[in-house]
């Protein structure tokens, strides 16, 4: 990209102080502006600002956290998400609100009534409507430096190459046994992290499984070849808070991946009790 388009984007620059210190920063307005004005996508500037000690003004939040460096890391990143409800949806918001440079999502539904309870961007007004079209609109406003790919098919062995390929990460959002175990066996063969979680009730676990770890089938080895088994949600139900936290623990593990960091729940499984406020670290080794 041309010194030009730097230079434009210093003179629009300016200082803000922040985490005790002077910060340049440059605001995401203006990068839309220059965008348009050269012919050139907005994340590609946002970038061209970071890799030049620039903030864009949206990440100043994160740089406190996550330093210049890992807001680069994230918005040349790719994520995969397979699954748009309760666990998925949230996950979408945050990784695109944090950064995220690329976000593939799979699932073929539709929206529900029952949906409204927890998902994320259901609403009254767009029941019926493919949940992954309206998703992908609400993304593409929350951050224009976000591209978002949508698969709208029941995510199988067939595809799930093609929609896990190039992913740094990717977050298992299902609600089959069957199907997360063929999503973990998809990941092994692509050598991506796979990021679980389980919601049921008031109860829900988080874990992160690498290629060569034990996985899936060492927590569901007496249930994997019962099919497509769902889990004790289908008695419990799913309220609206157990599957936001479990979506944000999801989000911040794989923030932490696509920033350098070792995962903390590698190996390990959160396992939360919300009724009894219990919050437990199981340790496979």
């Amino acid at each position: 990209m041309s010194n030009a388009i730097l230079d434009e984007i210093i003179s629009h620059s300016f200082k803000k102080a922040e985490y005790g210190k002077l910060l340049t920063c440059v605001s995401s307005l203006e990068l839309d502006r220059l965008a348009v004005l050269q012919k050139v996508r907005r994340k590609e500037l946002s970038l061209l600002a970071l890799e030049n000690g620039i903030i864009p003004l949206r990440y100043l939040k994160n740089v406190g956290t996550l330093g210049i460096e890992g807001q680069k890391s994230l918005l040349s990143s790719k994520a995969a998400i397979v699954g748009a409800g309760g666990l998925g949806s949230r996950v979408a918001e945050i990784l695109a609100r944090t950064g995220v440079g690329e976000i593939t999502i799979a699932d073929p539904d539709e929206y529900e009534e029952s949906n409204l309870n927890r998902q994320a961007f259901s609403a009254e007004d767009n029941l019926g409507k493919p949940k992954l079209a309206v998703v992908k609109e609400e993304l593409d406003r929350i951050n224009k430096d976000v591209d978002v790919f949508t698969f709208e098919s029941e995510a199988d062995e067939k595809n799930l190459t093609e929609i896990i390929d190039g992913a740094k990460v990717v977050i298992d959002a299902l609600d089959s046994i069957e199907d997360r175990l063929t999503l973990e066996e998809a990941c092994r063969k692509a050598l991506v992290p796979l990021i679980h979680a389980a919601i049921a009730g008031s109860y829900l676990q988080v874990t992160t499984i690498y290629p060569d770890d034990p996985g899936l089938r060492y927590i569901y080895q007496d249930k994997a070849e019962r099919g497509k088994t769902h889990g004790i949600e289908e008695e419990t139900g799913n309220p609206a808070v157990t599957p936001a936290i479990a979506s944000a623990i999801q989000a911040n593990e794989a923030v932490r991946i696509l920033t350098g960091k070792e995962p903390l729940l590698r190996n390990k499984m959160l396992f939360v009790d919300l009724e009894e406020m219990v919050f437990e670290m199981i340790d496979f080794s």
